[in-house]
């Protein structure tokens, strides 16, 4: 049964906050340069992980996507598009630092600069959320050649 009361209210406070404080950190040049460093070192140890144990991932991918492991299978694709994503986002926000801000004016243009900025917005997530399904397509597909290969 779904609830609408304070707790939902304070969870949806709770994540507007997070998500609030990410967009003001990451309009921060040194900490969007820091994470995107960590991602990057993530992604490329994820891919060596894929790339050099090559053998074992036959036995990883038959137990994950058992109808048992549906979890498995979720976390293991995941974690490649939620890194994807992240690369993606912070590449586009040092290409375009200004996407997330929100100044409303009252002037003539108000309404085309508000909407042109709100295309742009639209545009980093969707190429954000490309950059995540790349990834996840490119490791399943090294994968699978490595596979057919040993």
């Amino acid at each position: 049964m779904i609830q609408f009361g304070k707790k939902s209210e304070r969870d949806d406070e709770i994540i507007a906050e997070r998500m609030n404080r990410f967009v003001a950190d990451v309009a921060d040049r040194t900490y969007l340069k820091r994470s995107l460093a960590v991602f990057l070192l993530l992604n490329v140890l994820l891919w060596a992980g894929v790339v050099l144990i090559a053998i074992y991932q036959s036995w990883i991918l038959i137990r994950l996507f058992s109808r048992d492991q549906g979890k498995g299978m979720v976390i293991l694709l995941g974690i490649p598009f939620g890194l994807g994503l992240y690369i993606t986002y912070l590449f586009l926000r040092m290409l375009i630092p200004d996407v997330e801000d929100v100044d409303i004016d009252s002037d003539f243009m108000s309404g085309y600069n508000y909407s042109r900025n709100s295309q742009r917005r639209w545009y980093v997530w969707i190429g954000a959320v490309v950059g995540g399904v790349v990834n996840v397509l490119s490791i399943v597909l090294v994968g699978i050649y490595l596979l057919r290969g040993f």
